[in-house]
């Protein structure tokens, strides 16, 4: 992925877990997990309400969210 073309970056965290979502022209989504010595990423086709909702559902369940 080349990061000069993300619309959008929000770092969330709770504790020692890290999920860093990365937002895409073109609607594809990169969702990266850091926890503990893991690491894996993921991504998909999203439209940016989709995404959205996501970022809610991880603030909901105790992660702080910083848009980068």
């Amino acid at each position: 992925m080349d990061i000069s073309k993300a619309k959008k970056v929000v770092e969330l965290t709770r504790g020692d877990r890290k999920i860093l979502i990365t937002v895409y022209e073109g609607g594809q989504v990169s969702s990266c997990i850091e926890a503990e010595a893991k690491k894996y990423c993921e991504t998909c086709q999203a439209d940016d309400e989709l995404c959205q909702q996501w970022i809610e559902h991880l603030k909901g369940k105790g992660y702080q969210a910083t848009e980068i």
